[in-house]
């Protein structure tokens, strides 16, 4: 069963990086981009990258209202995030968490 999470209703004071995340036989991946979000705008997360823990914390088999909690924040924080890549490399970004209209 895939299930992909949309953040941005989680917690209305909450915002996010505009990356949705979806659950594939337990990994968290990307899902899509919001157009004109941190994550899009990094020019490093691609469509089916792994997230493999968000802040230090490891988000492999985590539920998803978990992840949640530990991707959305206060607007201007940063979230850190390592993700591997669609060919496996592992790679670390650091994304300030902001609206996006």
């Amino acid at each position: 069963e895939r299930k992909i999470l949309r953040f941005s209703h989680q917690r209305p004071s909450a915002v996010g990086v505009g990356a949705y995340f979806e659950t594939v036989e337990g990994e968290v991946r990307v899902a899509r981009l919001q157009l004109g979000s941190a994550a899009q705008q990094s020019g490093s997360i691609y469509v089916g990258d792994r997230l493999e823990s968000v802040n230090g914390r490891d988000v492999r088999g985590i539920p998803m209202h978990h992840l949640a909690s530990m991707v959305l924040g206060a607007e201007g924080s940063v979230v850190r995030m390592q993700l591997r890549g669609r060919l496996g490399e592992p790679y670390s970004l650091d994304l300030v968490r902001r609206k996006v209209v």
